[in-house]
């Protein structure tokens, strides 16, 4: 209650309210620090968008330019791949034709050889025409190693599976090379120690390695010398080894000797064919899911490859 001026005699009332707004100033507060901090944080978002789509563009451009390099590089290795099939395609029919133009004389060659020792009653005509007729043998199986190779390297070389006897292979092809080593009077002996070794493989494409390995022996040891055959069994493989003491391969030999470009190299362990036998030989073991090597250490030198030992699929 109060007197107003100029009504002293009159009392008069008055209703005040009081509201505390220091909250209120402090939510103001903290709400306007809140927008400062939140346009902060969109402000580096913002920032931070802009490098990102900077970074995209230029990692959209690094792939365009990618594909446009896998493409050209496409094209070139789709050039490179047609000329290769293509060159392959002329270097099989070039061995067909090579093949067919040396079989069609060998053949009578070898027949009319095979006639004349058969009937040759003078022993020096005999031995002359049994030596014309070796040769001729011997270059005819050249020329199926040429044509087996050209076969093997475009995926045509035809495999016959089958279950059968590794030692037995191993044996057989052992005798029918004996009489080679006699001819030189060098000792051949063949060690078979397991009973019997099954495998599943083509006991021709077999025999045509081991004889390849017999063979090589028999060129590069001196006569009078030492040729082995070896068969045995090791964990599930089977294994042939052909030891001899001859010439001996060197480091570098051994690590290109069943590469085709080994052919004619100038070393000593070359120089008496064309090398097609161990590349044949690799083919085939391959082929078998196998593995074939070379050990020398200076004279002498062990041939060995491994079979699985597994039943037919």
């Amino acid at each position: 209650y109060y007197l107003l001026p100029g009504h002293e005699d009159t009392w008069s009332r008055v209703l005040a309210s009081f509201t505390d707004i220091t909250r209120q100033k402090q939510a103001e507060e903290r709400l306007k620090a809140y927008q400062g901090c939140l346009e902060e944080k969109v402000a580096r978002r913002t920032r931070q968008l802009d490098m990102t789509s900077k970074d995209l563009s230029r990692e959209i451009e690094r792939r365009k330019e990618s594909q446009e390099k896998l493409k050209q590089h496409y094209q070139t290795e789709k050039h490179l791949r047609q000329e290769l099939e293509g060159q392959i395609k002329q270097r099989v029919e070039f061995t067909r034709a090579l093949v067919h133009e040396l079989k069609t004389p060998l053949t009578p060659l070898i027949s009319s050889c095979e006639t004349l020792a058969s009937h040759a009653s003078d022993t020096t005509v005999k031995h002359m025409a049994e030596t014309i007729l070796a040769g001729g043998k011997a270059i005819n199986q050249r020329i199926d190693e040429l044509m087996d190779v050209a076969r093997g390297e475009i995926g045509m070389l035809k495999m016959h599976f089958h279950q059968c006897d590794l030692k037995k292979v191993a044996m057989e092809t052992g005798e029918y090379m004996s009489s080679a080593f006699k001819t030189k009077k060098q000792s051949f002996n063949i060690e078979a120690p397991e009973p019997s070794i099954s495998v599943n493989i083509d006991s021709k494409r077999i025999k045509q390695v081991i004889i390849n390995l017999l063979d090589n022996a028999y060129k590069y040891t001196p006569r009078g010398g030492r040729v082995v055959l070896r068969v045995y069994k090791k964990a599930d493989h089977g294994v042939v080894e052909v030891e001899d003491n001859g010439l001996g391969v060197s480091d570098i030999v051994q690590k290109r000797l069943f590469n085709s470009t080994c052919a004619t190299g100038p070393d000593s362990y070359a120089v008496k064919g064309m090398g097609l036998g161990l590349v044949l030989s690799k083919m085939l073991v391959d082929l078998h899911g196998g593995k074939i090597w070379v050990k020398s250490t200076g004279k002498g030198s062990t041939f060995g490859f491994s079979l699985p030992i597994r039943e037919a699929e």
